[in-house]
């Protein structure tokens, strides 16, 4: 990675199909820029906004020992197709289980 592309904005997501040739494209609804925001976490949670942050260097801090969890509301009702995540912190620990869940406003 060059090291002013954490401050870059990020395009929208590009998919390749398994020859990796470009799919389609895709609009991230957990985007900050939209109005995507993190209403609820664990009370251990440290920074939780960082979890939607464009910054690799932004991130949420919680113990060990927390359970840990957070919702965000996205900036649009969406028809959910693809769930993306990703960790980008090097010595983080790695999600066991997550759970999707929607709800009606």
């Amino acid at each position: 990675p060059q090291e002013n592309e954490s401050v870059k904005e990020r395009e929208p997501l590009a998919v390749t199909n398994g020859n990796g040739q470009p799919k389609k494209q895709m609009q991230n609804y957990a985007n900050v820029d939209c109005g995507a925001k993190v209403v609820a976490a664990n009370k251990e949670a440290q920074n939780r906004d960082a979890v939607l942050d464009h910054s690799r260097d932004a991130y949420m801090l919680n113990p060990c020992s927390a359970k840990i969890w957070f919702i965000v509301e996205l900036c649009d009702e969406v028809l959910l197709d693809t769930l993306e995540m990703a960790n980008f912190e090097l010595f983080s620990s790695r999600p066991k289980n997550f759970t999707v869940s929607i709800g009606e406003r």
